[in-house]
């Protein structure tokens, strides 16, 4: 990514879920060009015919402290494994909520899930350092289809079978 191409989030370029009766935020749909994807655990135990409903509630964003999930509505989640420091810092972004562990009564819990507003995304997933997708320029991406283009051309070619080794006839 050139370091003049701006990562603001856009507020209205996020996309919600309509198949399911409590709405959430699509992860894959709205930061799928942004951030890797992975499923919940739970993904696989839900039962197939409803994990198309599910799977918006069933993904998440790995990082390296941590992953960020939907929460409901316009809200996401975001577990962070790491006490100390990165807690700290997690739970300083301005309109981020502890809902679960962090700093109580003068004690840190070895981890903490804060909540915060979709908008919030790119502050939590520095902190959490959420693996982010690979992205080509189009030189580059022009570079990538000519190699692959010229090795699919050569697997595929038809071995030669005119040349013959000179095997003495006994």
């Amino acid at each position: 990514m050139a370091a003049t191409e701006s990562t603001q989030f856009n507020r209205d370029s996020v996309v919600m879920t309509t198949a399911h009766p409590k709405p959430c935020v699509d992860l894959r749909a709205t930061f799928g060009d942004r951030y890797k994807m992975a499923w919940d655990p739970a993904y696989e135990a839900e039962r197939p015919d409803l994990r198309t409903r599910e799977a918006p509630w069933l993904t998440r964003i790995p990082g390296r402290f941590g992953f960020i999930f939907p929460w409901g509505h316009r809200l996401l989640a975001a577990w962070c494994a790491m006490s100390g420091q990165r807690q700290d810092r997690l739970t300083a972004v301005p309109g981020v909520e502890v809902r679960s562990g962090g700093r109580s009564a003068g004690r840190l819990c070895p981890e903490v899930i804060v909540t915060f507003d979709v908008s919030l995304i790119d502050e939590v997933a520095s902190v959490i350092q959420a693996k982010r997708r690979h992205r080509k320029s189009p030189a580059q991406q022009a570079v990538f289809t000519a190699a692959q283009a010229a090795s699919v051309n050569h697997r595929f070619q038809k071995q030669s079978t005119t040349a013959k080794t000179d095997v003495p006839e006994g």
